[in-house]
C-alpha cells in the first residue's frame, strides 16, 4: 500500500493557469494519471528517479500482478500480434514504448506520430481485413 497526499507538482504560467509538471493528460479532469504517477514516484524516492525503466516494472510493482517484457528487436510479427491481442482479450494491461532517439532519427519518429522515449497504453488490437490496428 502506498499512501500519498493530494498535492501534485505543477508549473505556473504567466496567464495564471497551471499544468502538471510531469504527466500531461489530454483531459485536464483526469486525475488517475497524476495519482498513479505520484505513487510510483513515492515508491522510487522522487519523480526524478522514475525517468526511464520499463513500464512493466511499474505495473507489476503497483498492482502486484506479474508482467512480461517483449522486445520487438528481431521478433516475429505474427508472434508479437498474437501476444498483444491475446493479452488484451484476457484483460491484461498492455503497453508499448518507443526508444529514446536524438538527432535526425527524431524526424522518423515524428512522421509516425511517435514520441521518442515515451510509453503508450494499448487499448485494443483489431484485425480489419488483414490490416492490424492498435
Amino acid at each position: 500500500m502506498v499512501e500519498i497526499d493530494d498535492f501534485f507538482p505543477c508549473w505556473g504560467h504567466r496567464n495564471g493557469t497551471f499544468s502538471s509538471a510531469f504527466s500531461r493528460p489530454r483531459n485536464n479532469s483526469v486525475l488517475w494519471v497524476l495519482i498513479l504517477e505520484k505513487a510510483w514516484a513515492k515508491v522510487n524516492g522522487s519523480y526524478d528517479l522514475t525517468v526511464g525503466g520499463q513500464t512493466s516494472d511499474a505495473i507489476s510493482c503497483l498492482t502486484g500482478a506479474p508482467s512480461e517484457f517483449m522486445s520487438t528487436k528481431d521478433v516475429d510479427i505474427t508472434k508479437l500480434w498474437s501476444f498483444i491481442s491475446d493479452s488484451i482479450n484476457m484483460s491484461y494491461l498492455v503497453t508499448a514504448s518507443s526508444m529514446e532517439v536524438s538527432g535526425l532519427e527524431i524526424d522518423a519518429y515524428s512522421k509516425n506520430s511517435n514520441v521518442s522515449g515515451h510509453s503508450y497504453t494499448i487499448l485494443s488490437a483489431i484485425d480489419v481485413s488483414g490490416i492490424k490496428v492498435l
